[in-house]
């Protein structure tokens, strides 16, 4: 039963036209089906969408929306919101936002917490503030909590509420109310540190959920410039003066005599040598309830600030360079370069796969028709930001993603796109090799793999994928993961954008690759840049 809530949160939008002053609507009526409501909306997810007159949003984890509005300290945001259902059984959250960047704002929303936790209801205000989430309660960048009332609202599906928050350059408030008019809950913080989001866009936030948003408004009655990025250190790492190449700026990677080369932005040779997850707030213990080295750091070093530069220290003097893969970004430009993770491909499969996401990572559905706009929002969205970073090596695509899928043999993908339905687009994308490689001749394809198959129509029907018997299933099968790690891959769609000139200030293109762990073949392996 498709379940909704409304909420009700001062927004500004762009599909209808501006009213007098500084306050602006949106009913959403006036844009296409299914597309996403650019250039007025700027989303970061393909799972934002336009449906019969309301933006919903479909993305398992945290994703945002974000309105072309003035970047304002004051503003009052106000919206409706229906959720028809969930994605996750983990935390689940939808409501209104504050959004400076991924890494800084405000959301006031309805919060359902993981099945295994009871799905217990309630609302919150809360505050990421350069990647911490939880920001206001936390002890170097605490917030004096003005007013809490109803933060413990039993919400329910099916009913609509109204959420309402408003940002001055002193307080941050927020209210839910049933839509007859009654407030249910009341939260203010007082904005006495200086370590706290202060300004920003409208934006909407939704994760888990099935959520639609409509009738969005927003009163601007201040306005400030986007914060400017601090001037950044020049990127002084442990390199190797013995070999010297052109001083770009960046980490580039160069060809000598047959030998490829890495060179710092000094023009130095430089070798990564990195460590991971060299992280202020991890790992949390679902057992305790909490995260012991984050608990133990803290009461030691009394703040990030300080354990930050303790443990750049430290890992500078065992000979570290950089640090790589979930690392606090307070541990930048203390003397480490930096690599980032961007997921691509583990994002997409949480919604749209060829090996589900059961254990591990998943692989995406690379012949997905929203593959290529998800590689490209990402990439604006995350790469857009470190465009003139000279501290930054490159990125990992991904995190070993199963590329033996889950049988574990060199051909699993194919076997996992055997299983899917006949509407599924890798499903079709596997019959439609075999069809081609065969030249439609399924006499021909029957000979080979030793079958007995009606047509190739008939493999579409099929969810228990064919044995291999001999070798030429096995071959075709590893042709088939070759083309999914071909032009589709996960990889290139971002590698090809950041090439053409998309990020301005780069001299060179980054170096870009995936984290291959144990999950990843030789062959993609291969070459600067990886796969």
């Amino acid at each position: 039963m498709w379940r909704v809530i409304a909420c009700s949160v001062a927004v500004l939008c762009c599909g209808s036209a501006a009213l007098a002053g500084r306050t602006f609507r949106d009913d959403f009526a006036s844009y296409a089906e299914a597309g996403s409501g650019e250039p007025a909306w700027d989303t970061d997810s393909v799972l934002w969408e336009m449906r019969g007159g309301g933006l919903e949003c479909a993305n398992p984890g945290r994703s945002f929306a974000v309105y072309a509005a003035p970047y304002a300290d004051e503003q009052i945001i106000e919206a409706t919101l229906e959720v028809s259902g969930t994605t996750t059984d983990q935390w689940k959250i939808a409501g209104v936002a504050i959004f400076s960047d991924p890494a800084n704002y405000w959301h006031l929303a309805l919060v359902e917490s993981p099945d295994t936790d009871g799905a217990r209801h309630y609302v919150e205000l809360v505050e990421a503030y350069r990647g911490r989430w939880l920001a206001e309660a936390a002890p170097d960048t605490k917030l004096t909590l003005v007013e809490r009332t109803g933060g413990d609202f039993d919400w329910r599906y099916d009913r609509p509420y109204r959420l309402r928050l408003r940002l001055t350059p002193h307080q941050i408030g927020g209210t839910v109310s049933e839509l007859e008019g009654e407030v249910v809950t009341r939260i203010a913080y007082r904005l006495d540190n200086p370590r706290s989001v202060r300004a920003g866009r409208a934006g909407l936030d939704s994760g888990g959920f099935r959520s639609r948003f409509d009738d969005f408004h927003l009163e601007v009655t201040g306005a400030d410039a986007p914060p400017k990025q601090p001037a950044l250190p020049p990127a002084e790492v442990r390199s190797w003066p013995g070999l010297r190449g052109p001083a770009s700026g960046f980490f580039r990677v160069e060809q000598r005599d047959g030998t490829w080369w890495m060179f710092d932005p000094q023009g130095r040779a430089f070798y990564v040598i990195r460590t991971d997850h060299a992280n202020y707030d991890v790992h949390r213990c679902e057992a305790l309830g909490y995260a012991p080295y984050h608990r133990n750091v803290a009461e030691k070093y009394g703040g990030e600030e300080a354990w930050a530069g303790s443990t750049a220290a430290r890992l500078k003097s065992w000979g570290f360079n950089t640090v790589a893969a979930n690392y606090s970004p307070s541990l930048r430009y203390r003397g480490l370069a930096h690599i980032d993770l961007l997921g691509l491909g583990q994002s997409f499969a949480s919604f749209d796969d060829i090996a589900p996401q059961v254990h591990w990572t998943g692989f995406p559905n690379v012949f997905s028709p929203k593959w290529k706009e998800h590689c490209r929002k990402q990439a604006r969205q995350r790469c857009l930001p470190a465009q003139d970073d000279p501290w930054l090596v490159g990125y990992f695509f991904d995190n070993e993603l199963e590329w033996y899928g889950k049988s574990g043999q060199p051909w699993g993908l194919a076997d996992d796109a055997f299983k899917k339905p006949a509407e599924h687009t890798a499903k079709r994308a596997l019959v439609d090799f075999l069809r081609r490689r065969y030249r439609g001749d399924i006499a021909a394809f029957n000979r080979a793999w030793e079958t007995d198959v009606a047509s190739f129509d008939a493999l579409l029907t099929m969810e228990e994928p064919l044995a291999e018997k001999v070798e030429a299933a096995r071959s075709d099968k590893q042709a088939f993961v070759r083309l999914i790690a071909g032009p589709a891959a996960a990889c290139r769609a971002l590698f090809l954008c950041l090439r053409r000139g998309h990020l301005r200030g780069r001299s060179e293109p980054l170096l870009l690759g995936c984290r291959a762990g144990g999950g990843l073949p030789r062959r993609a392996q291969r070459g600067p840049g990886g796969g």
